[in-house]
């Protein structure tokens, strides 16, 4: 194989002359140098939350609700994702009549905290008359609380049932008697 020649190749290279080039350079290297030291002396500032690690937010949401520094303290400390039990007490204290510290200990017996806000939150808002105690303790004791509020939202609203009927068909739906179905 024989070498091919560059100009062969790229024929638009023999119509740059080496002098045209190095004007260029001449002119971009002083705007571009100029440009590169104005972003290295540019301080970046990030907002103070970004800088605090989830453990501080915790503490710093707990606190946000009147829970007790101590109570804050323990909670946070003990949270496998602290972030998420705070925000999880903070939802459902906002959203709803429930205590802070009802709200946190429920929020600290379970395995997903933030569905269980939102359980709390849509059955409390969706559903007919709720008892915020009963709505908390079957949102902890179910092992999907968001498809459990989907369930008790969903039935309270089609069917003609309280809040406390609905949500015990929907806790009770793995005892089915597919048996007594079956039958009829």
């Amino acid at each position: 194989m024989h070498p091919i020649a560059f100009s062969k190749v790229f024929p638009m290279a023999k119509m740059v002359s080496h002098s045209s080039v190095v004007r260029w350079q001449r002119l971009l290297t002083l705007p571009m140098g100029i440009a590169g030291l104005v972003a290295i002396s540019t301080p970046i500032t990030f907002p103070s939350v970004a800088l605090a690690n989830d453990y501080q937010v915790c503490a710093t949401d707990l606190l946000g609700i009147t829970i007790a520094p101590g109570d804050s303290a323990f909670a946070c400390s003990k949270a496998l994702k602290p972030q998420d039990v705070s925000s999880c007490a903070v939802q459902i204290k906002k959203a709803t009549m429930a205590q802070a510290p009802d709200a946190l200990v429920n929020c600290l017996r379970v395995r997903r905290p933030l569905e269980l806000a939102t359980c709390v939150v849509d059955i409390n808002q969706k559903a007919k008359n709720p008892e915020i105690a009963e709505v908390l303790d079957n949102c902890r004791r179910s092992l999907l609380p968001a498809r459990y509020s989907e369930c008790v939202v969903g039935l309270s609203a089609k069917i003609d049932l309280t809040a406390t009927n609905a949500m015990k068909a929907c806790i009770d739906a793995s005892d089915i008697k597919y048996e007594a179905l079956i039958r009829r």
